[in-house]
């Protein structure tokens, strides 16, 4: 990652990189090293040099585990979010409403439920357009022999 030196770091800023896991060493790569020594020399804006070492060593906190401690005010912080969350809801409101679709097909099953529906909605188009297109001569004369002639004479 630093193999050139890095131009300049502002005040404040960080650079930060994964170390190594004991999740991903666990029993399986005891050939790594568990400690590295870093050197780091930079110079102030007065060019005036500083040059430290240290070690970074994944044994030292190993077996150790990282809690999170929360007060009473970073749970008060939570739930003012979650007000604010709740009451721009429009959902919540009288006024508001929702449309909801819900399947428990995969997407599998899905698609070929789809591609069976679009088939059977092809096949009604299709014979729709055949009861609906004129009739050619022959099926008018076919028709025609059909019906049934009144006789005008009859009273």
């Amino acid at each position: 990652m630093l193999n050139e030196p890095v131009a300049m770091i502002a005040p404040g800023q960080e650079m930060r990189a994964f170390y190594d896991s004991h999740i991903e060493r666990n029993g399986s790569r005891e050939d790594l090293p568990t400690s590295h020594q870093a050197s780091l020399t930079y110079r102030d804006s007065s060019r005036r040099e500083y040059s430290e070492t240290s070690v970074l060593d994944i044994e030292a906190m190993k077996g150790t585990m990282f809690a999170s401690i929360q007060t009473l005010h970073d749970i008060g912080k939570t739930l003012e979010k979650m007000e604010k969350t709740l009451n721009g809801a429009s959902l919540l409101r009288r006024t508001g409403s929702v449309e909801v679709e819900a399947s428990i097909e995969s997407r599998g099953e899905q698609r070929r439920r789809l591609a069976e529906e679009q088939a059977e909605l092809e096949e009604q188009h299709s014979r729709m357009v055949e009861r609906l297109q004129p009739a050619t001569s022959t099926e008018e004369q076919v028709a025609s022999d059909a019906s049934p002639q009144t006789d005008e004479s009859e009273g």
